[in-house]
């Protein structure tokens, strides 16, 4: 009988093929940064628990929330992950972010609301540091996938 095996790899390059990623270093604890998203820019982001990650680490069961929105208007969803819980990142490549914000989807204006979130994002007190970072800044993209 064959074995079927999934290319985890190829896997994780197809759902990031539509995807652009902020990191955000934020003092704000998540669901303050959220609320705040959602009254200042409209945004209805939730927590999904559902789809929160689950990693073992130092035998130590760590859970990383997600918050999700999807716009109405375009085929684009926000999703924010919690990168550091208990001590512990979520992306050990990544700990310079507390929040990592994917957008993934297509719009024809993605470049335009990147920009205009890194612009919004760098305004507030409570951000420190708030930078675009490449696909290949992140060596386990299988981490992400939802």
């Amino acid at each position: 009988m064959a074995k079927l095996l999934i290319d985890n790899q190829l896997l994780a390059e197809e759902y990031f093929s539509d995807v652009r990623l902020i990191g955000i270093q934020c003092a704000l604890p998540a669901y303050s940064f959220v609320n705040l998203l959602n009254n200042d820019l409209a945004f209805d982001f939730s927590l999904n628990i559902q789809t929160a990650i689950e990693v073992m680490k130092n035998r130590r069961k760590l859970s990383y929330n997600i918050y999700e929105c999807k716009e109405n208007n375009f085929e684009l969803e926000h999703i924010i992950y919690i990168n550091k819980y208990d001590g512990e990142y979520l992306m050990p490549e990544l700990t310079h972010f507390d929040f990592l914000w994917m957008l993934k989807g297509e719009s024809h204006n993605k470049q335009n609301i990147i920009q205009a979130l890194i612009s919004y994002l760098n305004k507030l007190d409570q951000v420190s540091l708030v930078m675009e970072l490449g696909r290949d800044k992140i060596k386990n993209k299988q981490t992400l996938v939802l």
